[in-house]
């Protein structure tokens, strides 16, 4: 089986946009461009699940069955966040005259739902509400390069940002305020091709900016992550996704049961998969382990780690590869 690793420097849905903070501090030019650059791309700075304070519908949000089909009982539950104050900071580390690395740090607070579906064969049905409150910090590292142009050609090109553009991008890493949770790896298979992307350091793996990690429509997804829980009270990982960018959220359970495609039970490795959207599209996959507590207890504090990761679909017939 062929595996591609990223570890060089070398997604447009639903999403909600964080707000921003400024600082007076004087900052040389390069600084400021770069800001304006990362500023400018709103897929930087978004969460599928994470929505306005507005936002008190569970419609268009579907949990899908026991294993990932499109067919039979649904999820017991629904769940999803609504944002009621954010912050989010833009450091930039210059690493040479034509080169940096920016992290990008959000702050996000507020309500966290869950919808207790007593009836697992209707995906509207919600009986019972839960909420409380979250807290988290998400981070995203962000890798930059300038292009010099010649003086000729500088009046044409280059002219925006002085010519920094975005080589690469990390996944985006969520944990809240108080966690005994961690991912230790992660590995996302395209069964049918044959190809995957394993993340140990998801903060030290940028995805290229121009080709990101492609999967075939129609293929079938495996997820594979390792997971601990400190507290030792249960695990729960689920996967979201869309079909489409006007869809809704699907979610899907993976398994640590010994149950394919798992291999062996409760040894911290959760496994399970989907079908990819038939419909060509950049997407977003957010991961999302949950202590069970949050699913059981309506007095549980919030506790939760969030790995987004963006992806392009493309036909069968177009070339491309794992973010190479």
């Amino acid at each position: 089986m062929k595996k591609i690793i990223v570890l060089s420097l070398t997604l447009t849905l639903s999403w909600f946009i964080i707000g921003c903070n400024s600082s007076t501090e004087p900052k040389n030019s390069n600084v400021s461009d770069i800001e304006a650059l990362i500023q400018a791309e709103d897929s930087l700075f978004t969460i599928d699940g994470f929505t306005d304070a507005q936002s008190d519908s569970f419609q268009f949000q579907y949990g899908q069955h026991h294993r990932g089909q499109f067919h039979g009982p649904f999820l017991p539950w629904f769940v999803r966040r609504s944002v009621e104050s954010w912050n989010r900071n833009i450091d930039v580390q210059t690493m040479s005259e034509d080169s940096a690395i920016v992290t990008i740090t959000m702050e996000m607070a507020g309500t966290f739902h869950i919808g207790i579906n007593a009836d697992t064969t209707n995906d509207t049905r919600v009986d019972t509400i839960w909420e409380k409150p979250f807290d988290v910090t998400a981070i995203r590292k962000v890798s930059v390069v300038r292009r010099q142009f010649p003086t000729w050609m500088a009046r044409h090109m280059g002219r925006r940002h002085n010519g920094w553009r975005i080589a690469g991008m990390t996944p985006l890493v969520s944990e809240s305020a108080t966690s005994d949770l961690t991912i230790g790896s992660f590995i996302i298979r395209d069964v049918t091709s044959g190809e995957s992307l394993e993340i140990d350091d998801p903060l030290a793996t940028f995805l290229n900016w121009q080709n990101m990690p492609q999967f075939n429509a129609g293929d079938s997804i495996e997820v594979e992550m390792t997971v601990s829980n400190g507290d030792n009270s249960g695990t729960t990982v689920l996967a979201q996704y869309r079909m489409a960018p006007r869809f809704g959220r699907m979610f899907t359970r993976l398994f640590d049961d010994g149950n394919a495609p798992d291999i062996t039970a409760d040894d911290g490795t959760f496994t399970g998969g989907w079908t990819m959207a038939r419909m060509p599209g950049m997407r977003q996959s957010v991961f999302e382990v949950l202590d069970n507590t949050l699913l059981t207890d309506p007095d549980a504090e919030y506790s939760a780690v969030i790995w987004s990761l963006p992806y392009l679909v493309r036909m069968r017939h177009m070339g491309g590869g794992m973010g190479m």
